[in-house]
């Protein structure tokens, strides 16, 4: 019974019991029931009581300021974090995403650099630096020669970001159409197959 083991783990924090693991046992168990109101009030009683020492409370709590278009405490939150650790591809990857939501993609690239610098087989830093090049490529295209080579920038992106998740619809839509517009064969019959 999930909800009532994530119950008993809320009281033996309210009795005063503050170890990780009535944090992390709690998640886990409020993860299985599928409570979104209450992983995000959890996040909030972990982040209080540690800062930023448990990103992964962190991570909850802005994710869900994005979700609810809360961009000001999101903002001050990542920065907050963004300061305790620099180089977490995660925060840097979130940042971005909050920055393109506001003021688009170009201003967000520096943090979707960042996050790939720090972590170059991060899934999403992988599939925003990707999706930065495609885009522009795709929007070249009516107007220069020069979509080829953005093509050709986003192509080993996306190459190792479908190779981690080769479900995503998305990404291999986009290498079939960089394939095809490259000219290379081999490489659109092969990902045809898939």
């Amino acid at each position: 019974d999930y909800a009532a083991a994530a119950a008993l783990f809320g009281q033996a924090r309210h009795d005063g019991y503050r170890g990780i693991e009535a944090f992390d046992y709690a998640l886990s168990c409020l993860e299985a029931t599928g409570d979104s109101a209450a992983i995000v009030a959890l996040a909030h009683e972990a982040f209080n009581a540690m800062g930023t020492t448990q990103p992964r409370y962190l991570r909850i709590i802005i994710n869900d300021y994005i979700a609810r278009g809360d961009y000001g405490d999101a903002n001050t939150l990542l920065d907050t974090a963004l300061d305790a650790d620099s180089l977490d591809a995660e925060l840097l990857n979130a940042k971005g995403l909050l920055v393109e939501r506001q003021t688009g993609i170009d201003t967000a690239l520096p943090y979707y650099r960042a996050a790939l610098d720090a972590a170059p087989l991060n899934h999403v830093a992988l599939l925003n630096m990707g999706r930065y090049y495609y885009n522009r490529a795709t929007g070249e295209r009516l107007r220069s020669a020069g979509s080829n080579d953005l093509y050709r920038q986003a192509m080993p992106l996306l190459e190792q970001a479908f190779e981690q998740d080769p479900d995503n619809r998305g990404v291999k839509d986009a290498l079939r159409d960089i394939y095809y517009r490259l000219g290379l064969a081999d490489r659109l019959t092969a990902i045809e197959s898939q």
